[in-house]
């Protein structure tokens, strides 16, 4: 009996799909990217004095959570989480804004 190699160490994964707001405009700027350790946020005069962000991983998993403040000293501590590629989401009073992270 002849055994296909490729069936034993074949795998699927779920798909998960990821709703991406079509209105997300990309003014706010992060660095450095790729980033080590900590990224530092600047967002918009207009914002507002605080937003909330969230950050998922490439499946889509909720990692963190947290509020930056419109006074460029944003940092937000990357320390913790492994190599990838991240989804950084940020809410403001009207807008929300997708950025992409390596780490």
């Amino acid at each position: 009996m002849k055994i296909d190699s490729e069936s034993i160490f074949s795998e699927y994964s779920n798909i998960i799909s990821i709703d991406v707001d079509r209105e997300c405009t990309n003014d706010i700027f992060i660095y450095p990217n790729p980033v080590k350790d900590i990224l530092s946020v600047i967002l918009p005069k207009d914002m507002g004095e605080s937003a909330d962000f969230y950050i998922y991983n490439a499946f889509g998993k909720f990692i963190q959570h947290g509020i930056i403040f419109n006074d460029n000293s944003n940092k937000i501590n990357l320390s913790n989480i492994p190599n990838g590629i991240y989804y950084l989401v940020v809410y403001t009073k009207n807008k929300k804004y997708l950025e992409r992270i390596v780490k």
